[in-house]
């Protein structure tokens, strides 16, 4: 079943009852070898989108290491993410 809320994707521009609203958030990490050399960068969360509505809860669930820990520091600027809108 689709919300009127999902069928127009731009309806929370403006919106105040969006309480928060993430779009395209990535958040990638330098890897360095122990030379302190750049060894790659890891891609710990990858274009993530969402929105918090007043009175809505927002569960975000997935293995051990799937990133739920980093996209809610990134989400709060801590640190801030690689791109995101």
């Amino acid at each position: 079943m689709t919300t009127a809320r999902q069928a127009n994707d731009n309806s929370s521009a403006g919106d105040p009852g969006v309480l928060l609203e993430v779009r395209h958030l990535v958040q990638e990490f330098v890897l360095r070898d122990y030379g302190g050399a750049k060894g790659g960068v890891l891609q710990a969360v990858s274009d993530v989108s969402f929105e918090l509505y007043a009175g809505e809860t927002l569960g975000i669930v997935g293995e051990t290491g799937s990133g739920k820990s980093t996209l809610a520091r990134s989400v709060i600027q801590a640190p801030p993410p690689s791109t995101a809108r």
